[in-house]
């Protein structure tokens, strides 16, 4: 089934439907939610110039590629307590020809922290796009961008992918890379990763 351009109504469903999640998830006892926009998903397709080919005012532009982002944020912040954590994984740039640039990926975060997120979780690319030329890196895929955007924002942020040991990782923190990593993909391939790391150091 090809895909099709959604309607303004589809996207303020989408706005709803992300607002009514967290709604769930607050009721269920978490403290927060995280919102995804990354790897080639709907969020990143708009966010992505390569992806996002509107005319209309969720198109064109950086500010109208994340207007869906914004809405989503403002909705749930709108809708639950004030201490309920918001956060947003990032696809910051497509590593592609075409695609979102660093300043992008910062104009972005600024933006996402004035709506109310009070955390940010950065990856990158999207759907196609190989990793393997960032495996030799001593660290995760990510830390550079994270650093760069970091700079330009109060709140938290993540860098994920890449990470395969908690080895030297403390440098990254103190250095003001990052203010946290994300092991998810660790994890998942070995729920005891983090015990045995913690008992390599």
């Amino acid at each position: 089934k090809l895909s099709k351009e959604m309607t303004l109504e589809e996207i303020d469903e989408v706005v709803e439907s992300f607002k009514n999640a967290a709604l769930r998830a607050h009721k269920a006892g978490f403290d927060g939610v995280q919102i995804h926009g990354a790897h080639g998903y709907l969020l990143n397709q708009f966010y992505s110039p390569l992806r996002n080919k509107r005319k209309d005012k969720y198109g064109g532009n950086l500010k109208n590629r994340i207007r869906i982002h914004l809405r989503i944020i403002k909705a749930i912040r709108e809708a639950l307590p004030k201490d309920f954590i918001i956060s947003l994984r990032l696809g910051a740039l497509d590593y592609q020809e075409g695609g979102n640039t660093l300043t992008d990926a910062i104009n972005a975060s600024i933006e996402f922290e004035k709506a109310g997120l009070d955390m940010l979780d950065i990856s990158g690319g999207v759907n196609g796009y190989g990793l393997a030329q960032l495996k030799e890196l001593p660290y995760g895929y990510f830390v550079d961008v994270t650093k760069e955007i970091k700079k330009h924002i109060k709140i938290p942020v993540i860098s994920a992918g890449g990470f395969r040991s908690l080895q030297g990782l403390e440098v990254l923190i103190e250095d003001n890379y990052l203010d946290g990593i994300s092991f998810a993909t660790s994890i998942l391939q070995d729920p005891h990763f983090i015990t045995k790391e913690i008992n390599k150091l």
